[in-house]
């Protein structure tokens, strides 16, 4: 009896053992903070309250009535982000998992009561408590695979919260730079629809011939279709945006600062291509999520070889009283045999699962390096480009304009061949936004390594998706 309360006891403080939801959280934000720069501001009791940040008004309203910036933006899309709320409950409800998994099995009574032929004398009474005593035998393995399954959630939420806080900043680089086309596109549009105006007028006149009149319209509505495309990519960015921040209803009614992406978010690093791709292995928090499923795997491969040989074993204590005698007590125990199954396709598949596991890591790190090189490459070609542009196009088109300004002045070339000039450069300025856009989305991705999640052009996360393993609860024995 001494033997059963000293593992009760032991129970309750393996219980006490197990991490809180908010220490679980803290240790994310810490994490998150000191790899974007951006505290999270959620804790686990809000989901009680509603989600965080859906009211605007708490805080970060003035970031939509002042003008949405790059930051501002990240900043309230970490506040008001539904897709971020899902992963952080997600990693809450790994929290709890990872208790249940921890938790030694509860005891198991079983009694039965006996009465006598025609209801003569005292019934008697058969009782005892048995407990699985493996699950104190498997509470190593049971742990471990635990710490690995919240990790694994652990790297998850992380993940999340570098994700968005890129995909944010590549959105807000893409409606800026958006707005930013669709200036000159309108203006490129009031030029050209002036010179086909004029054309028209000279036409009637007999100063123009029907093929230069034809040109000028076709020229003028063409850049009209330039415009209406700008229009729309530039809703289609806003609505990205808007999806990754959370806002609905009256929320959409919202405008940025202004302005072109600032220059600096193009310069590129010093850096090499070999120490970029350590920093970026060391930092990938893809393969910190493969590492730890091959841990779970390696518990789940332990606790099936145990239990292959032994199912279940309880042990405990027996109570018995017969009619009127006196109550005997004694040890109990209930034993399963391994006849029937013998565990050995459990063993099997726990195996592969933990040789799939040290394999997908490996093929993670060879792609993750390949991809790190790429990402280098991309940032380099993007940052020479947006030079050229800046140094050499735009300078030279400028150059023109102004040639043919004095030319124009000077009765040297005609209205037609002036404004030809100033859509082109108009088109190098269109050309420079588009350049800057791409160096900045190529920073972007390239810090986004840095602090753990390879993206895709496109913005997703690149890596092979997550190992089959076991759930965190079915590593230990608790219920």
């Amino acid at each position: 009896m001494r033997a059963l309360i000293a593992t009760l006891a032991a129970s309750v403080t393996l219980l006490g053992c197990a991490p809180s939801t908010t220490s679980v959280f803290t240790s994310v934000a810490d994490d998150a903070a000191r790899r974007t720069g951006h505290r999270l501001d959620w804790r686990p009791e809000d989901a009680q309250e509603g989600l965080p940040g859906v009211d605007l008004a708490r805080g970060l309203a003035r970031e939509l009535s002042s003008g949405l910036t790059i930051e501002g933006a990240v900043r309230l899309a970490l506040r008001n982000a539904p897709a971020l709320q899902v992963e952080l409950e997600q990693l809450a409800s790994a929290q709890g998992a990872y208790s249940q998994a921890v938790a030694p099995t509860n005891p198991e009574l079983h009694g039965s009561v006996l009465f006598h032929g025609e209801g003569h004398g005292t019934p008697g009474v058969h009782l005892d408590v048995t407990m699985d005593v493996l699950s104190f035998v498997m509470q190593a393995t049971s742990r471990r695979g635990a710490d690995a399954g919240l990790e694994v959630s652990r790297v998850r939420a992380l993940s999340a919260f570098v994700r968005l806080v890129a995909e944010v900043r590549l959105a807000m680089l893409d409606l800026l730079t958006a707005e930013r086309v669709l200036e000159k596109r309108t203006a490129i549009v009031e030029l050209t629809s002036t010179t086909a105006d004029l054309s028209s007028r000279m036409r009637v006149v007999g100063n123009n011939t029907v093929a230069e009149d034809l040109n000028q319209r076709a020229v003028a509505l063409q850049a009209r279709l330039d415009g209406e495309a700008a229009q729309a990519v530039v809703l289609r960015a806003r609505l990205v945006v808007e999806r990754l921040i959370g806002l609905t209803g009256e929320a959409t009614v919202w405008k940025t600062r202004g302005g072109e992406v600032p220059p600096d978010r193009a310069a590129g690093v010093n850096r090499s291509a070999g120490a970029f791709e350590r920093q970026v292995v060391e930092r990938s928090l893809s393969l910190d999520e493969r590492r730890a499923e091959v841990q779970l795997a390696a518990a789940n491969v332990d606790r099936t070889q145990l239990h292959r040989f032994l199912p279940q074993l309880g042990l405990g204590v027996a109570v018995e009283r017969e009619g009127d005698a006196e109550m005997d007590l004694g040890p109990a125990f209930s034993l399963t045999l391994p006849i029937f199954n013998l565990g050995s396709g459990a063993v099997d598949a726990s195996a592969a699962q933990l040789r799939r596991s040290q394999q997908a890591l490996t093929a993670a790190a060879i792609e993750l390096r390949a991809e790190a090189r790429r990402l280098w490459v991309e940032a380099e070609v993007s940052r020479r480009r947006f030079e050229a542009v800046r140094d050499e196009l735009v300078p030279l088109r400028t150059a023109a304009l102004e040639e043919a300004q004095k030319a124009y002045n000077g009765m040297l070339i005609g209205a037609f061949a002036l404004v030809d000039m100033k859509v082109a450069a108009l088109s190098a300025e269109i050309a420079l936004s588009e350049a800057l856009r791409d160096a900045a989305a190529a920073e972007v991705r390239v810090e986004a390594a840095r602090q753990g999640l390879v993206l895709r052009q496109d913005g997703a996360a690149s890596h092979p998706g997550p190992a089959e393993t076991s759930n965190p609860s079915s590593s230990g024995a608790g219920h």
